[in-house]
């Protein structure tokens, strides 16, 4: 069965004037239909840069440097923006605070 989402060397960096930082380093992963994947590390490790990356939602200062994001087969960062705010109905993500989300 080919995965729902499929993301290959995703890097990010944060560019501010005098200084850039990667802050997200060849990532890589598949989900499954019907998986429930957790992202889990340190305050500050990257994982709501990475789930903003993953929905193509990522702004000054902060730039996608490579990789491959694709969602039921379709390259996401190819998308224009109209097409990925319709796409993006169909992703869930739930941060740090559900309940502040909701």
């Amino acid at each position: 069965m080919d995965p729902v989402l499929s993301v290959r060397d995703l890097s990010v960096d944060l560019t501010l004037p005098g200084r850039e930082r990667t802050i997200l380093d060849g990532i890589g992963f598949d989900v499954a239909p019907r998986e429930i994947v957790g992202v889990v590390g340190a305050s500050g490790a990257g994982k709501t840069v990475l789930s903003r990356a993953v929905v193509n939602w990522i702004a000054p200062p902060l730039a996608i440097r490579s990789g491959e994001i694709r969602f039921r087969g379709q390259d996401l960062l190819g998308l224009p923006p109209r097409a990925m705010r319709r796409l993006r109905r169909d992703i869930a993500y739930v941060g740090a605070d559900p309940m502040g989300a909701l």
